[in-house]
């Protein structure tokens, strides 16, 4: 996977900052390339990784896997 185009915000948290990214890449199992823009929200304190957050587009990647089919069944299910 590849990551470009990342971009860091500072928030009026000293200790929270937010970045911005593209991710590329190709699926092993399926040879399905993909490209999904990601958000991670990191808490740092003396200079340590607190909590970190992810978020991506979760149906890319699963249409990429070749499982977005069963994406509502498990949304059901759960």
């Amino acid at each position: 996977m590849q990551t470009d185009n990342v971009r860091i915000h500072e928030t009026s948290d000293p200790e929270v900052i937010v970045i911005e990214c593209d991710h590329r890449g190709r699926i092993v199992a399926t040879g399905r390339a993909f490209e999904v823009p990601g958000v991670q929200i990191l808490q740092v304190r003396d200079g340590l990784m607190v909590s970190s957050r992810d978020v991506t587009n979760h149906a890319v990647m699963a249409a990429a896997m070749g499982r977005l089919p069963a994406v509502p069944t498990a949304l059901t299910d759960a």
